[in-house]
């Protein structure tokens, strides 16, 4: 009876959480950079294009991890992407990357190049990602840049794709925002 109570008990303690990381922490850079640029609180030129219409307004954006969830999502260290890319580094024009190609046709993030800073090589500074997923009933592309400043802020970001559902027509759209000084 004793033993298995201790063996109860034992089978109750779970062992903490750690993040393993495959690859380079988007997640955690971009988190980083959103909480510096709502601190600053700069005014956003955003322009929506949806199917030819354009609309452009300056504005505020109160909460910046809602206006970059596309980007938030960009986390390849979880475990079920684990191998599923293709990495290279290169340098060019005095800036370094780190790029991940998909190997895996089932991923939804099918290439994310990052880019780094040249002084602080683990320190994004920009990035470029193309999104894809298709099923019977919906499919959808998108492209996403993003560009920070030299002080961790947000200064450019654009969102273009298209998505295509059963019995509808395709939307395509162009969402860019430009972080005013």
């Amino acid at each position: 009876m004793l033993l298995g109570v201790f063996f109860f008990i034992l089978s109750q303690c779970t062992a903490p959480e750690t993040r393993i990381e495959y690859y380079f922490d988007v997640q955690s850079q971009l988190e980083n950079k959103v909480s510096t640029t709502e601190e600053q609180a700069h005014p956003v030129v955003k322009s929506v294009l949806i199917n030819g219409k354009k609309e452009e307004n300056t504005l505020p954006i109160k909460n910046w991890k809602k206006e970059l969830a596309m980007f938030l999502s960009l986390d390849l260290n979880r475990p079920a992407l684990q191998g599923k890319y293709n990495t290279s580094d290169f340098s060019a024009s005095e800036k370094n990357y780190k790029v991940y190609k998909a190997i895996d046709p089932d991923v939804s993030i099918r290439y994310l190049r990052i880019e780094l800073d040249t002084k602080d090589s683990a320190n994004l500074v920009g990035l470029y990602a193309q999104v894809s997923q298709k099923n019977y009933l919906y499919q959808t592309a998108k492209t996403l840049e993003l560009q920070c400043s030299e002080k961790d802020i947000i200064k450019y970001y654009k969102i273009e794709g298209y998505e295509k559902i059963l019995f509808q027509s395709k939307k395509q759209y162009v969402v860019k925002g430009s972080i005013m000084d």
